[in-house]
Parts: structure tokens; sequence; C-alpha cells
């Protein structure tokens, strides 16, 4: 597509600058939220440039490009080159998969998990994890959920069923100060926007929340008494998805930082068998 290709040249010459003046910077806002009505999670990508335009008075002056912009960039350049370059578009909703809903918990101790039907995942926190806060580890069982099963996911409502009430509002709202934890949610929107999936979050009080919690303690007797129908086994979730989201140090204003992430970004492979 012609105007796809013409945003990514515009991206890609962005990407460069480290300055700008207020006016040229309102013309990429223009053109990215146009671009927004479909791709909507890209709404997510452009708090920080309204941000950075908030600090300047007149169009004539001079702003600062950080690396928050530059880092929101990245996610612009690298879904603009996965949704140009396969056949995203091409895909259909799956037949009578209208509205999903996804339960997920994480402990402070042993890990995370989640659950949707009659499928599982479990994640055991890296030891270097330990001390994380509470809200970022709620995140990361959302996360590998839409990445496991978002080819099961096309074009369907989830809704991500979470008691923690700060997690559930970074998820409804894209966005949070800490750097961590928009790294997720970009990777995040990245998955959903890839498989066109509408994702909300509802609070949950921990006590209706018995299945997911157990899976994140490893209680696992506990969670097969409470769903019964579950698989025996969980869903594998590969080792390169773990490195993306969990082991590797994120920095998307590095290049090759974004090639991890088109290299990882291979749903076929990460559908469950």
């Amino acid at each position: 597509d012609r105007k796809i290709s013409e945003l990514k040249v515009l991206i890609r010459g962005w990407l460069e600058q480290k300055s700008c003046r207020k006016r040229e910077l309102q013309s990429l806002v223009g053109k990215l939220q146009h671009a927004c009505k479909v791709v909507k999670p890209g709404r997510s990508f452009l708090r920080r440039v309204f941000e950075l335009l908030a600090g300047v008075r007149m169009d004539h002056h001079h702003v600062r490009l950080n690396a928050s912009f530059h880092s929101d960039l990245r996610w612009w350049e690298a879904f603009l080159e996965e949704w140009n370059g396969t056949s995203i578009l091409a895909r259909q909703p799956v037949e009578g998969l209208r509205a999903v809903d996804l339960y997920s918990d994480a402990s402070g101790g042993f890990g995370c998990g989640a659950w949707w039907g009659h499928r599982w995942l479990q994640f055991a926190w890296p030891d270097q994890w330990g001390g994380r806060n509470i809200t970022l580890k709620e995140l990361v069982p959302v996360v590998l959920a839409c990445a496991v099963w978002g080819p099961l996911w096309f074009g369907a409502r989830v809704v991500a069923h979470v008691d923690n009430e700060a997690a559930v509002a970074v998820l409804n709202s894209g966005y949070s100060k800490e750097g961590e934890i928009m790294h997720l949610i970009r990777s995040l929107f990245f998955i959903v926007a890839s498989y066109q999936i509408s994702l909300s979050a509802r609070h949950i009080p921990g006590t209706q929340n018995g299945a997911a919690d157990a899976i994140s303690r490893d209680n696992l007797p506990l969670f097969f008494s409470l769903l019964q129908v579950a698989d025996r086994w969980p869903a594998p979730i590969p080792q390169a998805l773990v490195a993306l989201l969990v082991t590797e140090r994120p920095d998307w204003t590095l290049a090759a930082w974004s090639r991890l992430f088109k290299s990882c970004f291979q749903p076929d492979c990460w559908q469950p068998r």
C-alpha cells in the first residue's frame, strides 16, 4: 500500500532526527493519528509525542526528541514493516469466536499463569525477577497469553480478568511512566494489533480468581480441582519469547533490539499444537 510505504519512509527519517520545530512534529502527529484509525493500539504510542508538544509554546520553537519519542517511533516502524510485509490484512477472524475471557495472575514468589477455556500456561520467575514490581509481573501472563494464543484469537474481543487494579489501569490506558512496563505494553500492543484483537482488562477480586492464582503459586492440584476441564499439560512458551519479554534488557531505540523483536515475532510458531 502506497500510504503505508510513505509512512514507513517518513518514520525512518524521523528516527534520525534529534530535534525539530513544533509545527513539524504536529505534522507527524497528524499522519500517525490518521493511521490510528486502523491501527488502534498505536494511540498509546502518540501520548508521549503529545507531551513533547505540550512543553513548547510557539510553532517555530524547537523540540528536543528524547529516547521515549524514539522508542515509540520504533514501535511504529516495527509494526508497519510487519503489517506491510505479511498477510496480516488478508487473514480472517476465527468463525464463531466473538469473545474470549482470559484469567491471569502473578505471585511474588513462584511465577505467573493464565488460562482460557481448557488451555493454560505457566511461567516461573527467573532469579533476577524476585524483587520486581508486582504490576510489572501481573502484565507478563497477559502478554504471554496473547503471544501464544493470538493465532486462535484473530479478530476476537479479549477481556483479561486481572486481580491487580494498577495492572488493569495500565492495560486499559496503554500507558505507564515506568520504562519496563511500557516495554511490555509495546510488545503486547504489537501482538494484539497484528491479530486485530480488541483487548480490554477488567478487575476481578482475588477470591474469584482462584484457578489463575493456583497456577501462579504452582499449586496444580488445586488448579485442576477448580478447573476440571483443563488440559493436563500447559501450553508451551517458546524460549525466544521468554528472552524477548523477560530475560533480555529491552531498548527499542537500538536497531539490534528491533531486529530481535521482529525475529521473535513468528506467530505461527507460537501457536499451541
